[in-house]
């Protein structure tokens, strides 16, 4: 990957006096991302019908490297005293999962369904900062660890029209940061987490169906946002915060389903809160920023969210999805809050031509001026793609795309707005979204028997703020 990009920084006093400027220039001298996800699920099923039992392992790998270097020209009564910086990045994530769980019905239309798990999370990070002028090197290494103990049971019914499921999952955490260079002392956490879950559905009709959902996650620290290492800008001074814990967040959703020859329609209304949540803290010392995170965030998001895929004729396919929100981020220890509307939408509309063409549109970007935290709020942006495709030989083994995005815009506007804090900015950005693109796919023997594969699996989505499998 190679990132270039250019930037002007103007500060001003309160009463908008200008206070110094300079302009920049970063790229990037060098790059590497490397992932090695596996998993291995053994399943097993006895004599008694519905009876299975599974076993599973999952292991992921994930080294990053990154350099960017930053060059400062036109500086106009700076408050620094370099004109270049070179800062490096070595993290690495590794984890380990097990898992056992096991699947007995009950009777006609119970089931009982037990388990464990356990996670093995290490992180490992080394950050250097280089700057070409009176301030002197940084180095600094950080290792955390994080190891999971958890033991669920769920109660499931399927009967008639009716299914139901309800559960509750306990989770014991030990977290651990250590400084391999000495410069700070070692800590730890034990978390206990409680973690319920229950859903309700009814099947209106062969075509229609509505269904109550209450889900619990658990949030827990990537490295980001724990690493303590400084990362020193100009004008904003960065670092993670190692005695972050995790948080819950909770949501409740009505789903309602239709899918008919021509027309599938759904809608779901949502409501979505947590307290304590893992959220960015700025503050401001002179004409400088400093941030880091720290478990403070309070939120509420209601949502209706609809689904919509028309065929209002043969070779016509019409796809409308968007998601209308209301967001409330409160920081209650600093008396912020930031809240507003939005609504996120795509559209797609594909259309089958002569000569086996197919033609596809598509419109995607967002409406309103919504929280994008607890500080800043964004504006309106919007985009859109078109592609024109056709397949070849017998069995239409060969397929041959073209595609433009944002054909007639030479770039894209997107930008955001600070509304609490010690300082007041606007952001603007201006991307170069115009791309065409040419693709080939090859389809090549035949699959005549599809693959066995087990109905329960692991799954970890906790981490944020972070490096881990896929990214």
């Amino acid at each position: 990957m190679n990132v270039q990009g250019d930037g002007w920084t103007k500060m001003s006093n309160a009463a908008a006096q200008p206070l110094y400027s300079f302009s920049n220039h970063y790229w990037m001298p060098g790059y590497s991302h490397s992932s090695w996800n596996g998993r291995l699920d053994y399943e097993h099923r006895t004599r008694r019908k519905g009876e299975r039992l599974t076993l599973s392992y999952m292991l992921a790998l994930t080294r990053q490297h990154t350099d960017q270097e930053n060059t400062y020209d036109n500086l106009v009564s700076v408050p620094f005293a370099y004109t270049n910086s070179l800062q490096t990045e070595r993290e690495r994530f590794t984890e380990h999962t097990l898992q056992a769980d096991w699947l007995r019905p009950l009777g006609k239309g119970h089931q009982i369904e037990i388990g464990a798990k356990y996670i093995d999370r290490n992180n490992n990070s080394h950050n250097t900062q280089d700057f070409y002028g009176s301030m002197p090197t940084t180095d600094n290494r950080f290792e955390h660890t994080t190891r999971v103990l958890a033991g669920y049971a769920d109660y499931i019914y399927n009967a008639d029209k009716w299914s139901a499921r309800a559960g509750l999952r306990y989770e014991y955490s030990y977290m651990r940061g250590s400084y391999p260079d000495g410069t700070n002392a070692a800590f730890s956490h034990r978390l206990n987490d409680w973690v319920p879950q229950a859903s309700l559905k009814y099947q209106l009709t062969p075509s229609q169906s509505l269904k109550l959902n209450y889900t619990t996650s658990i949030n827990r620290p990537g490295i980001s946002y724990l690493n303590p290492a400084v990362s020193t800008s100009p004008n904003v001074v960065q670092q993670g915060n190692p005695l972050l814990v995790s948080s819950h967040s909770q949501s409740l959703s009505l789903i309602y389903m239709y899918i008919g020859r021509r027309l599938t329609l759904q809608l779901a209304p949502g409501y979505r809160f947590s307290n304590g949540g893992i959220a960015s803290v700025q503050t401001a010392q002179g004409d400088v920023r400093y941030l880091t995170y720290d478990n403070v965030r309070r939120y509420r998001r209601f949502s209706f969210e609809q689904y919509v895929q028309w065929k209002p004729f043969d070779g016509t396919t019409l796809v409308v999805n968007n998601n209308i929100r209301y967001e409330h981020y409160a920081n209650p220890n600093l008396d912020y809050r930031n809240y507003g509307w939005s609504d996120n939408y795509y559209a797609n509309l594909s259309q089958q031509l002569s000569w086996k063409l197919k033609l596809n549109l598509a419109v995607y970007g967002k409406i309103g001026h919504s929280p994008s935290s607890i500080y800043y709020v964004q504006h309106s942006y919007y985009g859109y793609y078109a592609s024109l495709q056709r397949s070849f030989l017998k069995g239409d083994r060969l397929t041959v795309r073209l595609g433009a995005n944002n054909l007639f815009n030479n770039h894209m506007t997107s930008s955001a707005e600070a509304v609490n804090g010690d300082y007041r900015d606007r952001q603007t950005s201006w991307n170069h979204g115009r791309s065409f693109s040419l693709s080939l796919s090859w389809r090549f023997g035949s699959l005549k028997a599809s693959v066995k594969k087990t109905e329960h699996s692991i799954e970890n989505d906790d981490v944020v703020g972070g490096i881990t499998k896929g990214q």
